[in-house]
């Protein structure tokens, strides 16, 4: 295969209920470009291996996937930059192993966008949300497309992660380090160089299933973790952004608290039993 214009990131572990689905929905795509994806299994103890195997055997696009097993666990946040690091395209899109793709188009159009558009460096997607079986669309999204620069990341990330395709210009290893998460830090990078887009066209699907890193954790641990992430991206980019800290600090912090909340009712439990936490949360 030649140079692929696009590399798909998938990292994977313990999604043997989702994978096949994931895969399919890349390898369905039907673009003009070579397109690779990148499947990094995080030494899963489950049967994620097998169906991927299958697939690999199986599929006429298996010619398509590159994939890796780790000979032990890294955790998310090392297998998702050793996935960064493996992609060779010039542009990038991101599906985890439990989210998968619905258009066949997804990526022609969003590469499409981003070759006609040089300022921008970030495309995404609007996506619905499945969970348990009830599908609903994602509610922070409007229906027609939506512009954002670095000062609107910094205070909200807008992008669904399963949706997203950006220019190959990602950060060395270090720039993650003292993150939760990946993503997010991972467009504000991105959009130091330019402007981000949410195309008005539904790709995708997040599968909320509570076995996420976020739904494993308590309540403290969640909101505490999130706001450390927003507060070491406005440090990191520029001073000038550290009055969203100080004008948005509550209104971030109940934003959180209700996202959590939302994600998992047993949270709200949590909070009852443990009345103060939120205020030890806020001196801490």
């Amino acid at each position: 295969m030649n140079k692929p214009k696009v590399s798909v990131a998938m990292i994977t572990y313990g999604h043997e209920n989702y994978i096949e689905e994931a895969i399919n929905g890349v390898l369905m795509q039907e673009c003009d470009f070579d397109v690779e994806l990148i499947i990094v299994n995080d030494y899963s103890p489950d049967n994620t291996e097998r169906i991927v195997l299958e697939i690999l055997k199986n599929h006429p696009n298996s010619s398509w996937i590159k994939y890796i097993k780790h000979k032990k666990n890294l955790g998310m946040m090392p297998n998702f930059i050793f996935a960064l690091n493996e992609c060779q395209g010039k542009y990038i899109a991101l599906c985890e192993g439990d989210d998968y793709w619905t258009y066949p188009l997804k990526l022609q159009k969003q590469v499409d966008f981003l070759n006609n558009n040089p300022e921008y460096v970030i495309c995404g997607t609007r996506i619905k949300v499945n969970i348990k079986g009830t599908f609903s669309e994602d509610k922070s999204q409007q229906a027609e497309n939506m512009v954002y620069c670095l000062e609107d990341v910094l205070y909200k990330n807008p992008f669904s992660t399963c949706s997203v395709v950006f220019r190959n210009n990602v950060p060395g290893n270090e720039y993650f380090d003292r993150f939760y998460t990946g993503d997010w830090p991972l467009y504000c990078y991105l959009m130091k160089k330019g402007k981000g887009c949410i195309l008005n066209i539904v790709t995708a699907v997040y599968n909320f299933h509570g076995h996420g890193v976020a739904s494993s954790l308590d309540l403290n641990s969640y909101l505490k973790n999130r706001l450390n992430d927003r507060f070491l991206l406005v440090k990191r980019n520029d001073k000038k952004y550290k009055w969203i800290i100080k004008k948005h600090g509550y209104r971030l912090l109940f934003y959180y608290t209700k996202n959590a909340l939302f994600l998992r009712l047993d949270y709200l439990k949590a909070l009852v039993k443990n009345k103060g936490s939120i205020v030890e949360f806020i001196k801490s």
